[in-house]
């Protein structure tokens, strides 16, 4: 059950607070994906937003992004924390997101991500493709133009 690594890759598109895209998508072959139970990353403490907004039960804890072996082996040098395969993380936050493509070098710490994917309602997975990275200073609320799909995919198969 839950969101799973594409094995052809995976895109990732940066947002800023108000929900444009910045700069080009960037897609890379090498892809981790890491997650926990939403409440072992909060210890019970959320913000008013968070707990108005909270998206999936289990978050993304950790995104790495990479064009080669080497540059993912960099980038999971990175992370320290858990290395669990997440559960229903369509919708996350606080999440570290690593992404080393051709000169384009990228670490968002905190932020909210939002997964889109190929779903398969049998087996309850999303194969991801896409992972959408909000700037760490967004306010996830229904002014925010991307708030419907956030919280479409945060009760993804739970």
């Amino acid at each position: 059950m839950g969101t799973r690594r594409n094995h052809a890759g995976l895109v990732v598109q940066f947002y800023d607070v108000a929900g444009d895209a910045v700069g080009p998508a960037l897609h890379g072959p090498y892809v981790e994906i890491f997650g926990r139970d939403r409440d072992a990353i909060t210890g019970g403490q959320m913000s008013q937003e968070e707990r108005a907004e909270p998206g999936s039960q289990d978050w993304m804890t950790f995104v790495a992004v990479a064009d080669t072996k080497e540059r993912m082996d960099a980038l999971l040098g990175t992370w320290s924390g858990d290395t669990r395969i997440p559960n229903t993380s369509a919708a996350s936050r606080r999440v570290q997101v690593e992404v080393h493509v051709g000169n384009t070098r990228e670490t968002a710490s905190g932020v909210i991500t939002i997964a889109n994917g190929k779903i398969d309602k049998e087996a309850m997975t999303m194969e991801v493709m896409l992972i959408k990275v909000l700037d760490p200073d967004t306010v996830m609320n229904e002014d925010h133009k991307l708030h419907e799909e956030y919280r479409r995919m945060g009760p993804f198969f739970q």
